[in-house]
């Protein structure tokens, strides 16, 4: 997650010899509230990851699908604060509203087990799969290049409001796409900035052996690899 600093301008001169007293650029207020705000987001969200994890940590899997007990999810649920997560971040879900969405996907996600396939063919291979929470796609190094290409014409586009963001699915972005058009359903907010940050860190980690995207379903927050790298 981009992390933002502010810092104090420092301006130094000589003249003739004779030390000029520094003077440091005040932080305007506009600026420090910028940075509280911004340290406000992170930290709620990453208490709503968490949450999510604590989920995560009752399933189990049997046959393919998970196996819960709905009551302890819904327990975990309701001990979140989603009025301050709604706050600071703009994303609108009630403890009903993610609770059901979240019940929703757990039951109808089906877990496939790649292990095997994934010895077989170790970098630059493409696949996909999901859970409750999560999509993830593996994609060779070309394909990480035509990906790269399309989410930074995707930022393009939005920036120029030509395109519907709705509409990424059907621009090319395939099962990530789905991900992030299930993710506009439920109020997540998707912009210029998110799309071009995203390619720009899938560059950084295509290394030749094939990257890894994985993107929660319901924040902003996704996470990249390089193949070599990723040790699930």
């Amino acid at each position: 997650m981009k992390k933002f600093f502010v810092c104090s301008i420092v301006a130094i001169s000589l003249m003739g010899g004779i030390g000029v007293p520094s003077v440091a650029l005040a932080t305007s207020n506009v600026e420090i509230n910028e940075v509280e705000q911004n340290k406000e987001k992170e930290k709620v969200t990453n208490e709503f990851l968490a949450m999510q994890d604590q989920i995560t940590s009752v399933l189990t899997i049997e046959n393919g699908h998970y196996v819960y007990d709905k009551e302890t999810v819904k327990s975990i649920v309701n001990g979140f604060n989603f009025d301050e997560l709604n706050e600071k971040t703009g994303i609108s879900y009630t403890t009903e509203t993610f609770y059901n969405e979240a019940i929703s996907n757990i039951d109808s996600t089906e877990i496939v087990n790649k292990r095997m396939k994934r010895n077989a063919n170790r970098y630059n291979r493409n696949d996909y799969e999901s859970g409750w929470n999560y999509g993830r796609a593996w994609m060779d190094t070309k394909k990480t290049n035509e990906e790269i290409d399309r989410l930074n014409s995707a930022s393009q586009a939005i920036n120029l409001g030509t395109m519907p963001i709705i509409a990424l699915e059907a621009a090319g972005l395939g099962p990530i796409g789905t991900v992030i058009a299930a993710g506009i359903g439920i109020g997540i907010v998707y912009d210029t900035w998110y799309f071009s940050n995203v390619a720009t860190n899938l560059g950084k980690k295509n290394n030749g052996t094939g990257t890894v995207l994985e993107i929660n379903r319901f924040t902003t927050q996704y996470s990249c690899w390089s193949q070599d790298e990723y040790k699930k």
